[in-house]
């Protein structure tokens, strides 16, 4: 670095002293260090100025160690924090960690090069979270398009499509190819939407939408299934076995549940029969979904979960070739892993094996 900023809020002098001087050390003509030796004025420098890292002890005369946490929680999210403090509580660095805070450090193991280490670390990490925050957040902006943006323009042509069938069909110039040609573009626009639709999932798996909950499963495979009974086009049936709770993300799980149950339907030559069911132990959840559809061949095993790769055209079979991508996605950020038992015209069935976590009714990892 050319230069470097840091705030540091002490409130004890020999102990700002002696960071000041590791500071020093460390950075020489590089450094500009500010000394506040109390939360507050801290906290107005910091509103005042550019830092590239605050060095902040916990105790303070002006503030509380648990109103302390909770202003440096506040402020984390916009620069690298790391803690040096002389507490002795083997829980308080995970209560900072948990807070935001980049780092912690007890001030008797200060010493020059670990401060150098911390302080580099912890601005390079910072930079790294930010960047993420970035990119989450064009992919939100992304979703957001494909959402409304998008599915507009579609809406509108396969409206303009029904409207000038309906008129055509009423003219002395009625002609059974047009009409056609009317219906292919209307299935176009309909396979474009199910592919927004698909990329829409596909991308909302990789927000930070972490909010782990109590799912009542049964509640939710039902849930699923009632959405895809909107394909009137065939009468399938659902064999469902009671299955324990989990502790997930559910938006998430629903997602996992309609696509393996959509992909059950869609590709089956025969009357659609799903079959929900489980196992489980101390540790983990396997859940079984089985259908009597087409089957997969086992070399096309892994395949099947890389986004956009079809075994069948669309004339045989619709879709956005995304739902299984989906499924690994969901699985794999809950920790889990899936796997497929399958035989051509047997049928497939889809293994989810994930951990099980310590029901709790506000715990959100």
């Amino acid at each position: 670095m050319d230069s470097i900023k840091i705030l540091l809020i002490e409130d004890n002098l020999d102990h700002a002293e002696l960071i000041s001087d590791c500071c020093d050390t460390l950075f020489g003509k590089k450094l500009t260090l500010d000394v506040h030796n109390l939360l507050k004025t801290g906290m107005s420098a910091l509103a005042e100025k550019h830092y590239d890292i605050v060095l902040a002890d916990l105790q303070f005369p002006d503030s509380s160690l648990e109103d302390t946490i909770e202003t440096l929680k506040n402020t984390a999210s916009s620069i690298p924090i790391v803690v040096l403090t002389s507490l002795k509580d083997d829980d308080i660095g995970q209560t900072l960690v948990q807070a935001g805070i980049q780092d912690y450090l007890p001030k008797e193991e200060l010493s020059p090069t670990l401060l150098h280490r911390i302080c580099m670390y912890s601005i390079e990490r910072k930079k790294q979270e930010v960047s993420l925050q970035r990119k989450t957040q064009d992919q939100q902006m992304f979703c957001r398009s494909l959402s409304h943006d998008f599915k507009g323009p579609i809406r509108k042509i396969r409206q303009l499509c029904d409207s000038l069938n309906f008129k055509l069909s009423q003219s002395i110039d009625f002609d059974e190819e047009t009409t056609e040609h009317f219906n292919m573009i209307d299935r176009q626009a309909s396979t474009m939407t199910e592919l927004v639709d698909g990329l829409y999932q596909y991308l909302q798996v990789d927000m930070n939408n972490n909010t782990y909950e109590d799912i009542d499963l049964n509640d939710l495979v039902l849930d699923a299934w009632e959405f895809a009974l909107q394909d009137k086009t065939k009468e399938p049936k659902l064999l469902l076995k009671k299955l324990p709770k989990l502790y997930g993300i559910r938006p998430y799980i629903f997602m996992l549940f309609q696509n393996l149950i959509n992909n059950g339907i869609k590709y089956n030559q025969n009357p659609p029969v799903i079959t929900i069911s489980s196992t489980s132990n101390d540790e983990e959840i396997t859940i079984q979904v089985q259908d009597n559809g087409i089957g997969i061949q086992e070399r096309y095993f892994d395949v099947v979960f890389q986004p956009f790769e079809r075994l069948h055209t669309r004339g045989s079979y619709s879709g956005s070739g995304l739902g299984l991508s989906i499924v690994k996605r969901v699985v794999d950020k809950h920790n889990g892993q899936i796997r497929i038992e399958s035989q051509p015209g047997l049928g497939t069935t889809f293994f989810i094996t994930l951990p099980i976590r310590k029901l709790t009714a506000d715990a959100n990892p």
